[in-house]
């Protein structure tokens, strides 16, 4: 049975507002025994369904909200699909699949998928996982990418600091593919709002494997 998770009295309203962080001061109780990564369910006092989300007793942000639809939860499905949205949006409507550019494909909470950031340089994927919950799905991310993009390559990079903030064990590593061999993204065709050295650190960080 999934667990749920009881706000506080007159703490409810920015998650009926689709705030996606329960910090674990607004919670009264937990009812269940959720594990780390598990999926629960988020309830007001007065017990109105809120949302669906992922738990870390870990961590200060307590619940990661996702779905607002009773009748959807979070699951391996639910995560996929909301990839392809994501990836099909930069690529089908803002035009940013050129084969040599760089561009961030998935970008957390804009997309609805907090701690998860994927950025694309060419023919490779740079995959951040900034909560243990997320990163529970990380073979559905990187089977959902190699369906849609066929990179050569998908590489998971970590941010300093998240893995003990979350208690999420991950380094560093080769996902999928190979790596490259020279430099993947020419800096006149990036696309990227921010500094060209994102892309610097990531093709530096692909290299080393």
């Amino acid at each position: 049975m999934t667990a749920h998770v009881i706000v506080k009295p007159r703490r409810a309203r920015p998650f009926f507002g689709r705030h996606p962080w329960v910090f674990d001061g607004t919670i009264e109780k937990v009812e269940g025994n959720p594990s780390p990564g598990d999926a629960v369910e988020l309830y007001s006092h007065d017990r109105e369904f809120i949302a669906h989300g992922l738990f870390n007793p870990h961590s200060t942000i307590r619940v990661r909200l996702y779905s607002w639809d009773k009748e959807q939860p979070v699951d391996a499905e639910w995560i996929a699909q909301r990839i392809r949205k994501a990836v099909r949006f930069r690529i089908d409507v803002l035009g940013l699949g050129a084969p040599d550019a760089g561009c961030r494909l998935v970008y957390s909470e804009s997309d609805g998928l907090s701690g998860l950031i994927v950025d694309r340089f060419a023919d490779y994927v740079v995959v951040q996982f900034t909560s243990l919950a997320m990163a529970r799905f990380e073979a559905v991310v990187v089977a959902t990418l190699e369906e849609l993009l066929a990179p050569r390559g998908i590489y998971r990079r970590t941010e300093r600091g998240v893995g003990e903030l979350e208690k999420l064990e991950i380094d560093d590593s080769l996902l999928a593919g190979e790596p490259p061999r020279e430099p993947v993204v020419d800096r006149k065709s990036t696309r990227l709002n921010s500094s060209h050295l994102v892309i610097s650190y990531a093709v530096f960080c692909l290299k080393k494997k």
